[in-house]
């Protein structure tokens, strides 16, 4: 299937089909279009090729090499094709037996055969000149295919490479960047497409010439799921290294802006004031009716593609950077940097507890987030408060017991702050404040747990399955990419109301293991 390319430093987008070298997902291009070669650097290395065998795809590579060693991306679909071609040979030896007759008769089916095997001969003789023609050779005089499927028995290929037929005019049959056949004969003004009807010319009322990344939003009210997107064009970012001051972001999608809008308003956006992350409503109101097209556009990874989601198996990774760069930025794009931590003369010697409370407090955010203008709040007016599930039954018992840290002698003594937090009625950025002070972090199964990536590397996460939540790994794969899988625990199918002394010795293993010297 085809697959769209990135683009980067003004490359024009592409799509990898089958004339085009990038059949194996989405290749970053460099200005005008040109195959980065470090891009998909198993290319340059025969022995780590799955689809090079033989020797003729061998000895191709070892005669094309560059001074620098590399494959030229015209070798490249030449050894696909010779790779391909053997396939195709092997099926022509299939067809070839159903085609013969023992008996003497000659059925239909034998008739189809035989009249495909002549058919695919002629098109390997059509495919070899196109090859030819990618390697710089000529071979006049080979029969072709015209494009209702005719043989053109005394055809020939000229040195231009056009096809002559017989009381016609010459027509190109592959294009001044090698490619050939139907769709990839393309000329600047469509040349036969347009005849036929199957090619459009661009229609532009405004180029847009700022770099533009479009998305389409997983959700917009849930932590963990808005956070795929987040990683994911954090991601982008940093492969395409494009710079953040001359981004603009499109979100495709018919969300109103949500609880985490700051992360698009400040982590996202170069300089306060400015509008570079616009919603759909927003981008209409910014273009009208026009058509709009783009100099340098980039389609963002669909949020549940993010790496970040194993949740079903434990991971291997401990410590990954991607996760560690990715709680850096978002600190840093709230401007909390000098709050954690990292930023103190020595590490702190209070030990700080934050429950991770989950209530029912807020209506919910189709309606707490509509507006008269877009996002119709007509539409949403019988929605009251949101009631959620996995809410500890008896949580008055257990932040009473929680509270009785700081009286707890631990051996060394510890000091210990125990913090309640609702963050369903707390601003985003004091949410994540909250978080680059917290040591140990308890709560139930929710998505308020993603938070843990931003807690300093001594911190611990302790998870309470409860509802039948258990098997997720979610947040236990997290904690293990932040920070390393001894900072994490778990109590596991905890009945509800939950055992409050089995979640304190929980809490009281977690801060013994911390020691109050190390960041």
């Amino acid at each position: 299937a085809p697959a769209a390319s990135a683009t980067a430093g003004g490359g024009a987008a592409q799509m990898a089909g089958p004339g085009n070298s990038s059949g194996t997902g989405a290749a970053l291009l460099h200005a005008g279009g040109v195959l980065d070669q470090e891009a998909l650097p198993v290319w340059n290395n025969a022995a780590n090729a799955p689809w090079l065998h033989g020797n003729a795809s061998r000895e191709v590579l070892h005669e094309t090499r560059d001074a620098s060693g590399n494959v030229s991306v015209a070798v490249r679909r030449r050894a696909m094709r010779l790779l391909l071609r053997r396939r195709r040979r092997r099926s022509s030896r299939r067809l070839l037996i159903a085609a013969s007759s023992p008996s003497g008769t000659d059925t239909g089916h034998q008739r189809e055969a035989r009249a495909m095997l002549r058919r695919q001969r002629v098109l390997l003789s059509q495919r070899d000149n196109v090859d030819a023609r990618m390697l710089g050779e000529q071979r006049p005089g080979v029969p072709l295919v015209t494009e209702e499927g005719h043989v053109v028995e005394d055809g020939h290929v000229t040195e231009e490479g056009h096809v002559a037929e017989q009381g016609q005019g010459a027509r190109p049959l592959v294009t001044e960047q090698g490619g050939g056949g139907r769709g990839r004969r393309l000329q600047a003004d469509g040349g036969e497409g347009k005849q036929d009807g199957w090619w459009q010319p661009l229609k532009c009322d405004v180029w847009e010439t700022t770099p533009t990344v479009v998305i389409q939003r997983d959700t917009f009210a849930n932590l963990y799921h808005d956070s795929e997107d987040f990683v994911n064009l954090f991601m982008l970012l940093a492969i395409l290294e494009m710079p953040l001051d001359g981004v603009q972001v499109l979100l495709l999608d018919l969300f109103p802006k949500g609880p985490f809008w700051d992360v698009w308003e400040k982590v996202f956006t170069a300089k306060s004031g400015e509008k570079q992350v616009l919603t759909a409503w927003e981008a209409s109101e910014k273009y009208g009716t026009k058509n709009v097209c783009f100099k340098h556009l980039t389609a963002g990874i669909v949020g549940p593609a993010m790496p970040l989601t194993i949740h079903t198996s434990q991971t291997l990774c401990q410590g990954a950077p991607l996760v560690r760069a990715y709680s850096d930025w978002m600190i840093r794009g709230f401007g909390l940097q000098m709050a954690t931590h990292f930023a103190q003369p020595k590490p702190p010697e209070d030990l700080v507890v934050t429950f991770m409370a989950r209530r029912s407090s807020v209506q919910w955010p189709e309606r707490a987030y509509c507006d008269d203008k877009y996002f119709k709040c007509e539409l949403f007016a019988h929605l009251d408060m949101r009631k959620l599930g996995r809410i500890v039954r008896n949580e008055d018992d257990l932040l009473r017991k929680l509270h009785q840290l700081p009286n707890y002698a631990f051996t060394p003594a510890k000091s210990v702050v125990v913090m309640d937090k609702d963050f369903n009625v707390m601003k985003l950025t004091d949410q994540v404040r909250t978080m680059v002070r917290t040591d140990v972090m308890v709560g139930p199964h929710g998505a308020g747990l993603t938070h843990n990536i931003f807690m300093s590397d001594r911190a611990f996460l302790i998870e309470i399955f409860i509802d039948g939540s258990t098997s997720l790994k979610h947040f236990n794969n997290l904690c293990t990419w932040r920070r390393g899988r001894g900072n994490y625990l778990s109590i596991d199918n905890s009945p509800n109301p939950v055992k409050v002394d089995m979640v304190f010795a929980k809490v009281v293993e977690a801060i013994n293991k911390i020691d109050p010297k190390t960041y």
